[in-house]
């Protein structure tokens, strides 16, 4: 209830679903639905809103989002996975990364835990594209329920994150109205191939929904993400030439 006020008050007043690709074996996520895992390209700091409001899912995040203040507590009063990464693109190899594998099976097959939600770019985009997605967000083997949000917008894009959290909000509130289109998959049950190879399995899933969202696939990555933001902080500290 307070994430859709939230969004109400952000201007958020129009949020439209449609389901893409509908076949037998179509099952559209429902908060009680019967399968737990929900894969969503991440765009903006407003998908967490909607999926709090849609679902309130655990999601699953990074360790270090356990100790920031009241984000934390949120994060685990509503059942958060966290996991450990490095300093790369992908989640911790060898022991911590088949730790974290066994981690998600076993919440996926509890029938009394929330549902589960996974951001498999592992960071946000502007939400015209996709980056490459995190192979440890299917080495699980678990069926997926695919998800694209896209927004609307007429003067400031909502997925804008290359400005300081106080004059995103003052610029997201100076814009009267804005939009989200949800758009659901069919549940996605990996095949015999798929399950043996997450590599693949995240690329089949990247693949179908970049064509159900009309999304571009991009190579790039979280660290090329952060070396982007590196740069601009750098060019905003260097002093002008004459």
């Amino acid at each position: 209830v307070c994430a859709g006020a939230v969004l109400f008050i952000l201007g958020f007043y129009v949020i439209t679903e449609e389901y893409a690709g509908k076949s037998k074996d179509f099952e559209p996520a429902t908060r009680n639905g019967p399968i737990p895992a929900i894969v969503s390209n991440h765009s903006s700091m407003w998908d967490i809103l909607f999926y709090m409001y849609a679902y309130y899912p655990g999601f699953v995040a990074n360790s270090n989002i356990a100790t920031v203040p009241m984000v934390g507590c949120i994060a685990r009063s509503m059942g958060c996975l966290f996991i450990q990464r490095d300093k790369g693109d992908a989640a911790t190899d060898g022991s911590k990364a088949t730790g974290n594998a066994d981690r998600v099976q076993e919440r996926c097959r509890d029938p009394k835990a929330t549902r589960l939600l996974i951001f498999p770019e592992g960071t946000t985009t502007n939400g015209s594209s996709l980056l490459q997605f995190k192979r440890s967000a299917f080495i699980s083997q678990m069926a997926v329920q695919p998800v694209i949000l896209h927004y609307n917008w007429r003067d400031f894009s909502p997925t804008w994150e290359s400005v300081s959290a106080p004059v995103f909000l003052c610029l997201m509130l100076c814009q009267w109205v804005n939009r989200l289109n949800v758009i659901y998959l069919p549940v996605y049950h990996p095949s015999k191939k798929e399950r043996s190879d997450p590599v693949l399995y995240a690329k089949n899933v990247r693949n179908a929904m970049a064509n159900a969202g009309q999304l571009q696939l991009s190579e790039l990555t979280l660290s090329d993400k952060r070396a982007y933001h590196a740069a601009l902080r750098e060019d905003i500290k260097a002093p002008k030439q004459d």
